[in-house]
């Protein structure tokens, strides 16, 4: 099955494994193809639907027809503990990707994962790695964008929207960017999420993070090199947050 509109750019290393009408989930396809199988890097699986999309923490993502469904087969030569770095890496080439079919000032990145259009979310993206004691097998980078010809329910429209533009369009760009983006990181390291403070905006915003039961409040002073957000809490101290949920509060 090949889904209409979806090209790579030519010179890419990059390859479709699969193009499906509809999956579970594109992510879950793809983890489990290579764990069975000793997939080379830069397979690709995309889907027209997820029926079981997943966000962070097991959340649903819902994943109508029409949207960009895409798992990409990584193999870094890095420690499991720094994945979150691969994350950064993603998310900048999706902000690049999309924002050279859209005005830069419409977009912002959420942290971790979210990327934001007109202040309502349109794209997510969840890592997931598979490893043996401390060295990375695999990591699966999955991104879910909803896209001009997705049909999103109603009861999301207060905090999620469409693109507005077909996503072939989207596709060869993203491609290109995730590709470039990789190669960048194989040469500088952590050199090359460089940007990627700087598109979160939220460095010197004050916040409070949610994670589970756990709540705490602060400045966000820094990013840590892969990517935790650094609070400076009121009483002086600092407090380094590996994930959870953001709520600005200035």
């Amino acid at each position: 099955m090949t889904i209409e509109g979806l090209a790579l750019p030519p010179d890419t290393s990059l390859w479709l494994a699969a193009q499906l009408p509809s999956i579970d989930s594109t992510n879950s396809h793809l983890y489990q193809w290579a764990l069975r199988e000793q997939l080379s890097e830069g397979a690709l699986v995309v889907a027209d639907a997820q029926s079981a999309g997943r966000g962070r923490r097991q959340r649903r993502w819902i994943s109508p027809k029409g949207g960009l469904y895409l798992s990409l087969l990584l193999r870094p030569t890095i420690a499991p503990a720094a994945v979150s770095a691969i994350t950064q890496l993603a998310a900048v080439a999706l902000y690049r990707a999309v924002s050279s079919l859209v005005g830069a000032d419409e977009l912002q990145l959420k942290w971790p994962n979210d990327l934001l259009y007109r202040g309502r979310k349109v794209a997510g993206i969840l890592c997931e790695l598979a490893a043996n004691g401390d060295r990375l097998d695999f990591v699966v980078v999955g991104i879910g964008v909803n896209c001009r010809e997705s049909d999103l329910p109603g009861e999301l429209e207060a905090i999620a929207t469409t693109l507005p533009f077909a996503r072939g369009e989207l596709f060869t760009a993203l491609v290109r960017e995730l590709e470039a983006s990789y190669r960048d990181f194989g040469q500088r390291g952590i050199g090359a999420l460089a940007g990627y403070p700087r598109l979160l905006r939220i460095v010197g915003r004050r916040i409070r993070i949610e994670d589970g039961e756990e709540r705490v409040e602060g400045v966000v002073a820094r990013l840590g090199p892969t990517g935790t957000l650094i609070l400076a809490l009121d009483d002086g101290d600092e407090r380094e947050c590996c994930t959870g949920d953001v709520t600005l509060l200035d």
